[in-house]
């Protein structure tokens, strides 16, 4: 009259992977990494009460954790005098790096730097339980019961945080001279979390051996 199911799965992976989105880059070194970790547990527990009365309860629980990250984030930029302003190691790597329009090769160069939208990463967890009882009548079947949801999610988005440097020329490139650049600055870090929850109630009415009515609130 009793049956207890758990199921739990663990997923995990790490990709790197140039041309990220705002400005990729196509040079070795300077892609974008992307460490996945992933948690799922569930438990059911069903309880026959009579020969037409049934509960079940349900926990569910899963976690979600991915990040974009440079390929070079564990450089500091500071160590070769590229001050860009970074606020913690977590912005490490170095700038994003444009020479524009250089006449001896007819075109931009390739940047140096991965791509200004990393770091960013986000970890989201959610919690599931539901208890729902059937009863079974004559000429009805009834299931009601309650669910409660609760989603919460702790991200971050240094978009810009290693600043970006602009050169006109391969010339001032070497010889240091920007054109401009800029650089972001802020907390990023957000915290956010909802709460759900719901009652149900539905009935499946039999009302001839061909006719069968649903109804459900």
């Amino acid at each position: 009259k009793n049956q207890l199911t758990g199921r739990y799965f663990f997923g995990t992976s790490d990709q790197s992977f140039p041309l990220a989105i705002l400005s990729g880059n196509v040079l070795p070194g300077f892609n974008t990494v992307t460490p996945t970790t992933v948690h799922l547990v569930s438990i059911s527990y069903l309880k026959i009460l009579s020969s037409t009365k049934v509960n079940e309860a349900r926990f569910g629980y899963n976690r979600f954790d991915e990040g974009f990250f440079p390929e070079d984030g564990n450089f500091d930029p500071r160590s070769i005098g590229l001050n860009t302003g970074i606020q913690s190691s977590q912005d490490f790597g170095l700038p994003f790096i444009r020479i524009r329009n250089d006449p001896n090769f007819g075109s931009s160069l390739a940047s140096l730097g991965s791509t200004l939208s990393v770091p960013r990463a986000r970890l989201d967890t959610n919690w599931h339980f539901i208890d729902n009882f059937s009863w079974k009548l004559t000429k009805h079947d009834l299931k009601f019961g309650y669910e409660f949801r609760r989603t919460f999610v702790d991200a971050f988005f240094d978009a810009g945080y290693r600043g970006r440097l602009d050169f006109a020329s391969l010339q001032d490139f070497l010889t240091g001279t920007l054109s401009g650049g800029r650089a972001a600055r802020g907390n990023s870090q957000r915290e956010t979390f909802q709460n759900s929850h719901a009652a149900y109630l539905q009935d499946t009415f039999r009302i001839t051996r061909r006719v069968t009515l649903n109804l459900g609130l």
